[in-house]
């Protein structure tokens, strides 16, 4: 689930994932909330995580000082992480192509930072196609981006609107846009969208 709304000059978004894991047989549940402050151009300016997997609790907020980002945990002292330059989470990113018109053939580069890893890397999306893409059995004519992270692609398709109604490869997982009233539902043939 994820949100954006006018706050301070920018924007406040959050984003909260919910898994359900099968690890070796037993099942388990990961809940992590990211909600991020950042200016008018989505770029970063302040962040909280929390991650909870019933095993293992993980808070860390950051906020950006210049070119500096001051990362801290809990009762531990203050980290620092020089920055080439203000990045976008990715919870912002899904917000950045809303205020973009895009063709086949663009290449955007965004400083990308993630707070579960720590990493900075400056991204290299690529919209490679327009293609048709059925969801909730309505087709929609999308354009395909394309990137790399972790050195693992990863795969979005998104509307005329710059509305991403698709994602694939983050963790193995393909994401598909959806209503809350809508629900995935299980049967012995896989699931029904």
């Amino acid at each position: 689930m994820s949100l954006i709304r006018p706050f301070k000059a920018g924007y406040f978004i959050q984003e909260e994932l919910f898994l359900k894991l099968n690890l070796m047989g037993l099942g388990r549940s990961l809940y992590s909330l990211t909600q991020a402050q950042v200016d008018e151009n989505l770029l970063l300016k302040s962040f909280q995580l929390m991650m909870n997997s019933g095993v293992v609790r993980f808070r860390l907020s950051g906020k950006v000082e210049g070119d500096v980002l001051v990362l801290s945990s809990g009762a531990q002292s203050a980290r620092k992480i020089k920055l080439t330059q203000a990045p976008m989470v990715a919870s912002s990113m899904t917000y950045f192509f809303r205020s973009r018109k895009i063709k086949e053939g663009d290449v955007f580069s965004l400083p990308f930072f993630d707070p579960s890893t720590l990493m900075q890397k400056q991204l290299q999306i690529k919209v490679t196609g327009k293609e048709g893409l059925t969801l909730h059995r309505v087709t929609h004519e999308v354009f395909r981006l394309e990137t790399e992270l972790w050195g693992k692609p990863l795969t979005f398709w998104v509307d005329e609107h710059g509305e991403i109604l698709k994602e694939e490869g983050f963790m193995g997982f393909t994401t598909v846009k959806s209503s809350a009233a809508r629900r995935l539902w299980k049967s012995r043939e896989g699931l029904i969208l």
